[in-house]
């Protein structure tokens, strides 16, 4: 198994996936978070006219593949990407053609918060909605868009889409996932021999 981690947390708007990220950053020793609420916000502020209204966010997918390349080939770092991909197909791109088991150990944080605690997280929310498109105006407007699409895209994670699968239901699991995370690197860390 590869020594170095690639994990990826996954979810609706609101379920905790960046919160939870910047967490375990600043707990697991040589990682970076990569966002792309993040890119969406530096676009915003340097460079507008290179975000579309509709379609394809070519700007930011080019600016994030960018960071994951760098990161991939130029350091030894472990990568936590923040993503709201729900669907299989999309997870599996990640991990197939980008992540590839022989040289990551990838773990994947399904967020599965009920609606109700989302929609009341919504409501307490001091989030800026700078990176919304036209599509959209608030965050229920993105919750309802993401209802839908779950409808016919969202699967569940399955055991084989990752070498350690965590669903976090609530707050109350979150640290101990990410206990184990920690864990998880230092029992490869062990197994990596002195040159």
């Amino acid at each position: 198994m590869a020594n170095r981690l690639f994990v990826v947390t996954i979810g609706k708007t609101h379920s905790g996936k960046t919160t939870f990220a910047n967490e375990l950053k600043q707990k697991l020793s040589n990682s970076v978070v990569i966002d792309q609420e993040a890119h969406v916000e530096f676009l915003q502020s340097y460079y507008q006219d290179s975000l579309p209204k509709q379609g394809n966010h070519t700007m930011k997918n080019t600016m994030s593949k960018l960071a994951l390349d760098y990161y991939i080939s130029c350091t030894n770092t472990n990568m936590i990407l923040c993503n709201t991909h729900l669907s299989r197909v999309h997870r599996s791109t990640i991990f197939e053609k980008i992540f590839t088991k022989n040289k990551f150990t990838r773990i994947l944080i399904y967020f599965d918060i009920p609606d109700e605690v989302i929609i009341a997280r919504i409501k307490e929310s001091n989030r800026s909605t700078s990176p919304f498109r036209s599509d959209c105006s608030t965050f229920e407007e993105v919750l309802a868009l993401q209802k839908e699409a779950s409808k016919q895209n969202e699967e569940y994670p399955q055991m084989d889409e990752a070498d350690y699968i965590f669903i976090i239901n609530d707050n109350h699991n979150h640290d101990a996932v990410i206990e184990e995370i920690l864990q998880i690197s230092a029992q490869l860390t062990s197994m990596v021999l002195p040159s």
